[in-house]
C-alpha cells in the first residue's frame, strides 16, 4: 500500500479538505446547512444548481449569518 501512494494520498486529502472547508464556497455550504438543514444543503449540491462562488458566496454567507443571528435571538 505504501508503494501505491497511500501516505501521499492521505496527505493530499488533508490539504484539500482544509482548502474546501475554508474557501468561500465551503463556508457558504456550511452556513447554508446550518440555516436550512443538512438534507437541504445536500439536495442543493446534488441538484446541479451551482454553488455560489467567490464574492457571491461571501455576500450569501453574510446573509445566512444574519439569519442565524436572528434565529438565535428568537431562541431557535
Amino acid at each position: 500500500m505504501l508503494t501505491a501512494g497511500l501516505e501521499q494520498a492521505q496527505t493530499l486529502a488533508t490539504v484539500f479538505d482544509g482548502i474546501t472547508r475554508h474557501n468561500p464556497e465551503g463556508l457558504w455550504f456550511r452556513r447554508y446547512a446550518q440555516v436550512n438543514g443538512f438534507r437541504e444543503a445536500v439536495r442543493w449540491r446534488d441538484s446541479g444548481e451551482p454553488i455560489p462562488e467567490g464574492d457571491e458566496a461571501r455576500v450569501r454567507i453574510a446573509q445566512l449569518e444574519r439569519e442565524l443571528e436572528q434565529a438565535r435571538r428568537r431562541g431557535g
